[in-house]
Formats: C-alpha cells, structure tokens, sequence
C-alpha cells in the first residue's frame, strides 16, 4: 500500500514548484517592463529615439496559471510629430536652396551697396565705347 504522507507531500511540493515558477516568471516580466521604461525615459531626449512598450500576456495551460511572459516590443511613433518634423525640415531645405541661388544672383550682378554693381559695369562699358 502506499505511503499516503509521501503522496501528500510530493504533491504540496509540485504546487509550490509551480507557484515559485509562476511568481519568478511574473518577476523577470516586470523586471523587463522596468528596464524598457528606464530606458525611454534615459533617451527621452535622443533625437531619432522612439519609445518602446512591452506588451505582457499570461501563460495558462490547461486552464493553469503559469506565470507570465513579455511579447514582442512595439515601437510607440507619433506619425503627426514624424509629418510635422519632415514638413518643416523640407521647408528649411527650400530656403537654403532659395539663398544659395540668391547668392550666386549677387555674385553675378553685384551687390547693391558694391562701389561697381552690374548697372555701373554697363555704363562704363558704354562710356568707353563712346570715346
């Protein structure tokens, strides 16, 4: 016949084993959530940064709690913020093209306050031509 203490014990010590495994799985799932929040509020202010969320599920088997799990992590992106930063950076871009070919204008004509812009150029051309 068999021992009926032994049984009992073998079985309380499966259930605190599962347990144990449980709670320590809960733990490193919380301990990653923990590192991937450290780590954006360390980059909050890294340009190009995006924060990162870990999305947790529960492991069951057999209608069993087993502890837990992170997923994959997402990639939290502002897609307004991203429009926003691209429509202002092509603005700028069009103002330094705007400038580089108002400077090479200048280069050719002169600037206005010069002691020989384009237009005194032309008269002593003509004047030399008269004489």
């Amino acid at each position: 016949m068999p021992d009926l203490g032994k049984n009992v014990a073998l079985g309380a010590l499966k259930i605190m084993t599962v347990s144990l495994n449980s709670a320590i799985s809960g733990l490193a799932a919380a301990q990653q959530a923990l590192d991937i929040a450290s780590n954006n509020i360390a980059n909050a202010s890294t340009p190009g940064y995006t924060r990162k969320i870990a999305q947790q599920e529960d492991v069951v088997v057999a209608g069993q709690g087993f502890g837990a799990r992170t997923l994959t992590l997402t990639r939290s992106v502002d897609d307004a913020l991203i429009a926003s930063v691209n429509k202002q950076s092509s603005i700028a871009e069009g103002y330094t093209i705007r400038q580089k070919y108002l400077d090479h204008i200048m280069d050719f004509h002169g600037a206005s306050d010069s002691t020989q812009p384009l237009s005194a150029q032309l008269t002593a051309l003509a004047d030399s031509f008269a004489q």
